[in-house]
């Protein structure tokens, strides 16, 4: 299906886009924010008008970072893709049709946790025993992070995972490292103690797919709705 063919059937069936972009929560802590809008009109299947943003402050967000992330329902399937080249007039935002989109097979909501009150993840690992660090984002079934440490691909794990609800909860997770990204950095982490320290060198992105008890998920869910409605608020606050 082409991507103009989506947006027609979008604004035809009055279905919305939800598009994801970056803002920076505190000086330095760049989360991801969400919102929804509407196609309003089509030129010559080229370019959209966007209107109806909810929160309000979705607007401006897009406004400044000139481009966002875009998924949708399409004809009973799920897509995404980028819209840049964005021009804001009037409370309404002019934009191109993507020319490629592609299927969109994420289930769960992700989240960046706040600077402020970090999420912790715990893992053994054979050089350092057991280790910590900061999460960078999670989901009821996934986790992201940052490490110094090698670890391997396809690996099974099992790890724990600090919350900042109910003032402080603990779980522990059968997980798998699903996928590494090399990426270089100034400072990284160096694990040392159960702690870490700024050293010179390059980090690794880490995926891991979590395999948590029906109890524990629930609480991983709870942790990730609270942290939705905290951002939704920031966004209603800019």
């Amino acid at each position: 299906m082409l991507p103009a063919d989506a947006f027609l059937y979008l604004h035809e069936k009055k279905l919305p886009l939800i598009l994801s972009f970056p803002f920076e929560e505190e000086r330095g802590h760049v989360i991801t924010g969400r919102g929804l809008c509407y196609i309003e009109k089509i030129y010559d299947s080229a370019k959209v008008i966007l209107g109806r943003f909810s929160p309000h402050r979705t607007l401006i967000c897009v406004k400044n970072n000139r481009c966002c992330f875009t998924n949708f329902e399409a004809f009973g399937k799920s897509y995404s893709c980028i819209m840049d080249d964005i021009i804001v007039d009037r409370g309404k935002i002019i934009a191109a049709i993507p020319q490629i989109m592609n299927s969109y097979h994420r289930r769960f909501i992700r989240v960046e946790p706040s600077a402020k009150l970090p999420v912790v993840l715990y893992m053994f690992s054979p050089e350092y025993g057991t280790m910590s660090v900061t999460v960078k984002d999670i989901s009821e079934r996934g986790i992201g992070f940052l490490s110094p440490v090698l670890i391997s691909t396809g690996q099974p794990i099992v790890c724990g995972i600090r919350f900042p609800i109910q003032g402080d909860t603990f779980i522990m997770s059968k997980a798998a490292v699903k996928y590494r990204i090399d990426a270089p950095s100034r400072t990284p982490l160096n694990i040392k103690n159960g702690t870490t320290e700024q050293l010179h060198g390059s980090l690794a992105c880490y995926g891991i797919e979590l395999f948590p008890h029906a109890m524990d998920e629930n609480k991983i869910r709870i942790y990730i709705m609270q942290r939705d409605v905290e951002i939704r608020r920031l966004l209603q606050e800019l």
